[in-house]
């Protein structure tokens, strides 16, 4: 799913180099730290956050396609580079 989330994230910033993508697994739920530029901050949150939601939506149903046994909540905390 790592390999999915930074795919679709390269299709929408113009700085590839300034993706960083740390995941981490908790008890209910999988955590993926997500730093951009400044600049793409806000393209991948989008408007009212709908493109962050269009991209976990399409990460969840990624996961129940995958790997129905282990669905977790999924959690994406996006944050600019400083």
């Amino acid at each position: 799913m790592d390999k999915f989330l930074q795919f679709l994230i390269e299709e929408i910033v113009d700085d590839v180099s300034g993706i960083h993508i740390i995941k981490s697994d908790e008890v209910d739920a999988q955590v993926f730290h997500i730093t951009l530029s400044k600049d793409d901050y806000g393209k991948v949150i989008g408007k009212s956050g709908k493109t962050i939601n269009a991209i976990r939506t399409l990460l969840n149903v990624y996961s129940l396609k995958k790997d129905v046994s282990d669905h977790k909540k999924i959690v994406l905390k996006v944050e600019e580079a400083s």
